[in-house]
């Protein structure tokens, strides 16, 4: 049996990797050539497709775990290509002269955004600082002067006309404070009011409907005044245009010519030259108020301003735009007001670009789950990408009962390719429960966590390791650092044949060492330091891990690493706690009694316990029948359980120690409590491989070490999970010395062998039982015939008292 054990045993040499360098160097600091990019073809192949493909919607998802440098180097090759890509149009806001609550959107050649804030700034500094020159003129007095004359002589000459014209009446016109009054006339002179009433009556009549006429000669006069007044104005106001556009038509005709090339823009222009043309009451009413109040006050002049969302001036090729913080405003662009005389304001200079702003044209960066934790950002992102053209709203009426007047900004053509970072889990999600997320994100970029171990991946990484020294000029590494540091990727990886890709925890193991190494004055980084730096990150994180040991060892937590207990083994549970994993044992039991319940699980029943795990224990249901239901039924009722155990239980890694309790509990077999156990199980007794095997190890082998040991402490795992083997120096060391053991088995007959020192046993059909008898297999099969039997005993004898309470009831009823 000794030689048996021998053959599970696990060589030492595949308890560790040993990494050893083909090129030669005493320290990265020679190593010049660096890297940035490792075995990530297939994500760069499809960013590629993404950033290049002209097809709408190929916007691309960067998958893959913290770590790997999805972020950073998508950022890298998206600004590389970037570069080859045109600049897009600078982005203005202007005012809409034909419907002032829809500002203009303007897009100009790069660059061209300023020069138009800038020439149209000058033209509103001309306004203010010129254009009352022109009226201050002596072209503008004197034709002033000639159109006041001329209206005084006509005034005059019809005032001369109604005078005639009340004279032939026999009257004459009075200028009053009410107004022209007719007054009679008597030998040429105006008729007192006691004149008047000497008249006989029916001179006074006829004075009377004299008077009318004269009345009516004066109305005619007033509207005829009126109306030469309207005309004198007409033509005031029209010299006052010609002179404005003398003084304005070069500055204009020179601002189309500066921008002949863009259609729109020179059409705005005409706009505001109408408008300026229009409205001169106006422009000098704002000049007035500028005069009074300073020009920091708002005033019609407002509305002549540009305003510049976007400016691409100096820029080359296309922008590349990262948004650490996706909320509505900072994605969408916002508008924003002002408080004026107790109430708030808003015109189209407060329209703020957000990132989307900023990056069209280009490309825009997003973290998945930061868009996701905003409202609406992710519907409004989607629905903007899908109408290819970008609006501002305003956040708030969305949620306001009562709507609210403010501007809605000209919507803005969209073209830009978006990239969303995040992890596996929700890019699954959101294909899932999104309808919308497959036809708006068609490029999947998967960043891969591992990476195939090579002479050129070592290489590589090496090189990556000297690049992170020298760009951040920290110690450089030995090495023996590099050998060990590449042995931790190893294990990251979880595969001897397999190197980490989480290359932002290899860099932070470097920043680590190099604050020990310069806390101890050392210039390099040698093997010591880099263990001590692992060391040290271990220490920080495993304040948990501490605790709970010391809870083992103070038999709070019961864990029994001695002796043999029927029913009884130490399984193995891995905590992953933030980015921190650690193993610790747990005591599983069983306990069989005769009924027909079958296998109870007792976290499925309180439900502590998850579906993976709930198969496992169906699974041994499943291996029962096929060894031992051949020919008997199974009638029993076993529960098992993880005790001390008050968190939920996920996965089927303990289902082999699960098995071999219950195998214990029936055939009454003990189980060494010195060798912890850890494996998967199907219904053919095959042990199946498990993850987490190095933590399980390290976790049960310090417990056992606290303790002390004694050179019968072990631990047993699956076959298949001897190339994820790369155990910590100390469990090596403890091993090689015979202080502890590990078995690698691929049946559950060779884990049982270990357990109980005793054979597992065969089944031989000629005889229909278990041999050698001493066997484990063949405890069982008795367990399972006592149990039957006793089972038909109590059937037997229920179904006689039965019968005999029956048959006394009868003779009762005789005897009456």
């Amino acid at each position: 049996m000794d030689e048996h054990y021998e053959k599970l045993r696990v060589p030492t040499e595949q308890l560790r990797p040993e990494v050893k360098l083909a090129s030669s160097f005493d320290t990265t600091e020679a190593i010049r050539s660096q890297v940035y990019v490792i075995q990530q073809n297939r994500a760069f192949q499809a960013l590629a497709m993404g950033v290049e493909a002209t097809s709408p919607n190929f916007h691309v998802f960067v998958v893959g775990p913290p770590g790997t440098g999805r972020r950073t180097l998508t950022e890298k090759y998206v600004a590389q290509y970037a570069r080859q890509r045109p600049t897009p149009p600078d982005l203005c806001y202007v005012y809409n002269f034909e419907n002032p609550d829809a500002p203009m959107a303007l897009l100009v050649a790069p660059g061209r955004g300023q020069q138009l804030k800038n020439e149209i700034a000058a033209l509103q500094r001309t306004l203010r600082e010129e254009l009352p020159k022109v009226f201050e003129s002596a072209e503008y007095e004197e034709a002033r002067r000639q159109i006041q004359a001329e209206l005084n002589e006509k005034q005059q000459a019809l005032f001369e006309e109604l005078q005639g014209t009340a004279k032939a009446l026999g009257f004459v016109i009075l200028t009053t404070p009410e107004g022209l009054q007719p007054v009679p006339l008597w030998q040429g002179k105006p008729m007192t009011p006691e004149k008047l009433a000497e008249l006989p009556e029916e001179l006074r009549k006829e004075l009377i409907r004299q008077e009318q006429h004269v009345v009516e000669a004066i109305q005619k006069f007033l509207k005829d005044q009126r109306r030469l007044q309207r005309e004198i104005a007409r033509r005031l106001r029209e010299q006052e245009r010609q002179m404005v556009q003398r003084f304005l038509q070069p500055i204009f005709t020179q601002l189309e010519e500066d921008f002949r090339d863009e259609i729109r823009v020179v059409e705005w222009i005409r706009a505001l030259h109408r408008d300026i043309m229009g409205h001169l009451r106006e422009i000098f009413e704002a000049l007035k108020h500028i005069k009074e109040r300073g020009p920091q006050h708002a005033t019609y002049l407002d509305r002549y301003d540009v305003n510049v969302l976007v400016s691409h001036s100096g820029n080359e090729g296309a922008p590349v735009i990262f948004e650490s913080n996706p909320n509505y405003y900072n994605l969408f662009g916002r508008i924003e007001r002002k408080p004026v005389d107790g109430t708030f304001v808003t015109d189209f200079t407060m329209i703020k670009p957000g990132a989307i702003h900023r990056a069209n044209g280009g490309y825009l960066i997003l973290e998945a789950l930061e868009v996701l934790k905003y409202p609406l950002v992710w519907d409004t992102l989607k629905r903007a990408l899908e109408r290819r053209e970008i609006v501002i709203e305003d956040f708030g009426q969305q949620f306001s009962p009562i709507p609210v007047a403010t501007l809605r900004p000209e919507p803005v053509p969209l073209n830009l390719r978006v990239i969303l970072i995040g992890s596996p889990y929700l890019y699954h999600l959101l294909y899932t429960l999104d309808e919308d997320f497959s036809k708006v994100f068609k490029i999947k970029a998967e960043f891969q966590g591992t990476m195939l171990k090579s002479d050129e991946t070592i290489g590589d990484v090496v090189r990556y390791i000297a690049r992170v020294c020298h760009e951040e000029q920290l110690c450089h590494l030995d090495r023996g650092a590099v050998e060990e540091l590449l042995a931790y990727s190893i294990r990251l990886a979880g595969d001897k044949d397999e190197l980490s890709a989480r290359f932002g925890v290899i860099a932070d193991i470097i920043r680590e060492a190099h604050y020990l190494a310069h806390r101890e004055n050392r210039n390099v980084i040698d093997r010591e330091i880099l263990l001590k730096a692992l060391e040290t990150r271990r220490y920080r994180h495993n304040l948990i891990e501490e605790r709970m040991q010391r809870l083992i060892d103070r038999d709070v937590l019961l864990i029994e690493t001695e002796g043999e207990v029927i029913g009884q083994v130490n399984g193995l549970a891995v905590y992953q706690l933030g980015g921190y994993a650690f193993g610790k044992p747990s005591r599983l039991t069983c306990s069989v009694s005769v009924g027909q319940g079958g296998i109870l699980n007792i976290e499925r029943q309180v439900k502590l316990s998850g579906p993976i795990h709930d198969k496992g224990v169906y699974i041994l249901t499943g291996f029962l029948r096929s060894m031992f239901a051949r020919n008997k039924p199974l009638t029993l009722t076993a529960s098992l359980t993880f005790e001390q155990g008050y968190e939920g239980v996920e996965g089927d890694s303990a289902s082999l120690a699960e098995l071999l309790i219950l195998l214990s509990a029936i055939g009454r077999v003990p189980l060494k409590q010195s060798i912890a156990v850890t494996g998967s199980v199907n219904q053919r007794g095959q042990v199946q491989a498990v993850g987490g095997i190095n933590e399980k190890i390290e976790g049960f082998f310090d417990v056992c070490a606290r303790r002390g040991l004694n050179g019968q402490h072990g631990v047993i795992i699956p076959k298949a999970n001897v190339r994820h083997l790369c155990l910590e120096h100390r469990v090596v060391q403890a091993i090689e010395e015979g202080k502890f053991h590990l078995w690698a088995v691929e049946r559950v007959d060779e884990a049982l062998e270990i357990l109980t020192g005793r054979p597992a046993g065969v089944w031989r059909e000629d005889a229909q039982a278990f041999e050698p008898e001493e066997s484990v297999f063949a405890a069982v099969d008795r367990g399972l015939v006592e149990l039957a039997r006793a089972a038909k005993a109590f059937e037997q004898k229920l179904k006689k008292t039965l019968d005999e309470e029956e048959g006394g009831e009868e003779d009762s009823v005789d005897d009456e």
